[in-house]
């Protein structure tokens, strides 16, 4: 039984904040050496009337170089306009076939903004794992007593 997510998942930020508009946003890859699955979220912002945003996940042996990415079958989640506004979209991939995998968001119809795509890499063969250096600080704390933060 995993007790500690932070000693046990690697959260990384892939995409940093995009501006309001349209078009495709892809992530950087994730280097799934070592893990068994990851869990993609897109953090959407302000979505004028009308406007989607489209999620897909992509997979590659080599990052792209001779194996060119190519979609996962499924994994086409549609937000529900701007109702969406604000909320986070989630996509897992476990067990994925190649070594390589990123994420695609396609906005259209209208402006979409995203506040970031994060990925949290899990099932380590080598644990405890070490957070990249995009992450400012952790902490981890068992059974702490109530007080002064």
């Amino acid at each position: 039984m995993i007790k500690s997510l932070l000693s046990n998942a690697v959260v990384d930020r892939i995409k940093v904040s995009q501006a309001a508009g349209t078009g495709a946003v892809t992530s950087d890859p994730v280097d799934m050496a070592g893990y068994e699955g990851a869990l993609f979220l897109v953090e959407l912002g302000a979505i004028v009337s009308g406007g989607t945003n489209t999620c897909k996940v992509q997979q590659s042996s080599d990052d792209g170089s001779a194996d060119a990415y190519g979609d996962l079958e499924g994994t086409s989640l549609v937000n529900s306009g701007d109702e969406a506004a604000e909320k986070v979209q989630a996509i897992e991939v476990i067990n994925p076939g190649k070594r390589y995998l990123k994420l695609i968001a396609t906005r259209a119809a209208q402006n979409v903004e995203i506040d970031s795509i994060l990925v949290i890499k899990f099932g380590s063969r080598k644990l405890p794992v070490t957070q990249p250096a995009n992450v400012d600080g952790s902490e981890q704390h068992v059974g702490p007593a109530e007080g002064t933060a």
